[in-house]
């Protein structure tokens, strides 16, 4: 996934925020993240998949209610 879907140095910490922010996220979920990140950059005609790209495609995705408890009990 990393080969064909980089993120820069921005991206990357973009998605640090992401996840730790909603705790929900499994490997499998970010996968998927980034590929609708993906998608989002080459409809814009982007080369490269940006924080913006990626803050737009986890919009997309529901909000977890046991994410607010988990963050809630820690």
């Amino acid at each position: 996934m990393r080969a064909t879907c980089p993120l820069d140095s921005l991206g990357e910490r973009t998605l640090a925020q992401l996840v730790e922010h909603r705790r929900s996220f499994t490997a499998r979920s970010i996968d998927r993240l980034i590929k609708v990140a993906r998608t989002i950059a080459d409809l814009v005609g982007q080369d490269s998949i940006d924080a913006g790209c990626l803050l737009e495609a986890a919009s997309f995705r529901d909000v977890d209610p046991a994410a607010d408890l988990v963050t809630q009990v820690a």
